[in-house]
């Protein structure tokens, strides 16, 4: 939750006195005390939790896992999303993925009411935050539809990871109709066996766009509880030409 947002809650951790209470109004038939009791203090919880994550989010951002860090930011959205968008569009820019960043904070904005926005000043905040990526956006020379194909395979295979080239496929279609004609760039699919592995959203993607691409693929599931997930979007997905398949577990 970002300073904006996190200003306007107060953090409060559930106590005895509060289970004391609510288990007293209810033996006392007084229902009504009860739900306001309990309804209070889980939104304090909620709020707490909301907190936490946006601490947890914004720090694994500062150490360069950003991969947790969405993932914290993706938790508070379930919980928050007004918050949760705003956090995650603030991750994107650190990025530099300004793209993201837009719709992070056009998602954000279809949460905004009265309730949340008395003053007018959230929504200000999430304007100026989306007007800056727009900007960031528009002023990006266009290296992927400019550059000689010769030249992009180069830096593409060589260069970038895996990681990085599945990106590509979700910033604009023309991005993605680059990405998606250039066999070169995925025929073999090496993930590079760090920490976080393959996700299932990226292999999502490559499935839907590139998957015809594949010939040879050998990937990482980050945990052992991931794996039948992964098996069954390669069961499911579209890599019609797929020789060789290795995964492994981390």
């Amino acid at each position: 939750m970002n300073a904006q947002v996190l200003d306007t809650y107060k953090l409060k951790s559930f106590n005895v006195s509060t289970i004391d209470h609510v288990r007293n109004t209810y033996q006392n038939n007084n229902f009504k005390d009860s739900i306001e009791c309990v309804t209070g203090d889980v939104n304090d919880q909620i709020m707490n939790l909301v907190a936490s994550h946006d601490v947890c989010a914004s720090s694994y951002a500062m150490t360069g896992n950003y991969v947790d860090a969405i993932q914290g930011a993706k938790l508070m959205i379930k919980l928050m999303p007004l918050a949760g968008y705003l956090r995650l569009g603030d991750l994107h820019t650190l990025h530099s993925n300004h793209f993201k960043a837009m719709k992070a904070y056009q998602q954000a904005m279809s949460y905004i009411d009265g309730e949340n926005d008395n003053d007018g000043s959230c929504k200000a905040h999430l304007k100026k935050r989306y007007e800056y990526a727009k900007t960031r956006t528009e002023s990006h020379t266009d290296m992927i539809n400019k550059l000689p194909r010769e030249i992009l395979d180069i830096i593409m295979i060589e260069h970038l990871t895996l990681s990085d080239r599945i990106v590509l496929l979700d910033v604009c279609q023309s991005w993605r109709n680059v990405a998606a004609s250039s066999h070169s760039w995925w025929s073999s699919i090496k993930c590079d066996g760090g920490r976080h592995g393959l996700t299932a959203d990226e292999l999502f993607n490559l499935s839907c766009h590139v998957g015809h691409h594949i010939l040879d693929m050998e990937i990482y599931v980050n945990r052992y509880e991931n794996f039948d997930v992964i098996f069954t979007q390669m069961i499911n997905g579209k890599f019609n030409h797929l020789k060789k398949l290795t995964i492994k577990c981390k």
